[in-house]
């Protein structure tokens, strides 16, 4: 099972990501595969990263994958990613934006490229949405990991149903 952990910069994506390394899984980012800065980026790098992080998540089990999930090429082949559930993390942009201020590893993403991330992420479909505005990081974990454990059980079901038919 995989667990694809999205929404805007500054939700708490990569903590979540982190801390669910600690229950097995492994700690994928789209940002592994972006191998230019924000700042030289170009729309065109966009396919070639996302062919590479697909080639590489594709054929793998207890992936937890940290991504914004907007792009239109991670949209198209989302499906691809073996029994994932997906969580959304959501806070108002205000709180977004005071997290980034915080931030020192996020020098890359100015106020208006997160306004914009923020906007594009705010009606991504998803299996599960936790509001991380005011929970701890250990609270986010607690609704994650029964979100992961009701998955696991339905996709436990559906195997067995397979093999009962």
């Amino acid at each position: 099972m995989n667990v694809v952990i999205i929404g805007a910069p500054c939700t708490g994506k990569t903590t979540l990501c982190k801390m669910l390394e600690n229950y097995g899984f492994e700690h994928v980012s789209i940002d592994q595969f972006r191998k230019k800065d924000w700042e030289s980026f170009k729309p065109e790098d966009e396919k070639e990263i996302y062919e590479e992080f697909f080639k590489y998540v594709i054929p793998r089990d207890n992936l937890v994958i940290d991504t914004p999930g907007i792009s239109p090429f991670f949209q198209e082949r989302k499906h691809m990613i073996r029994d994932a559930l997906f969580i959304k993390l959501e806070c108002s942009l205000e709180e977004c934006l005071r997290r980034l201020e915080r931030r020192k590893d996020q020098i890359n993403v100015t106020p208006s490229l997160l306004r914009w991330l923020y906007l594009s992420a705010e009606k991504l479909p998803a299996h599960v949405v936790i509001n991380t505005e005011e929970l701890t990081p250990a609270q986010v974990l607690r609704k994650a990991l029964e979100a992961i454990r009701r998955h696991e059980k339905r996709i436990e079901d559906k195997y067995l149903d397979e093999l009962l038919d």
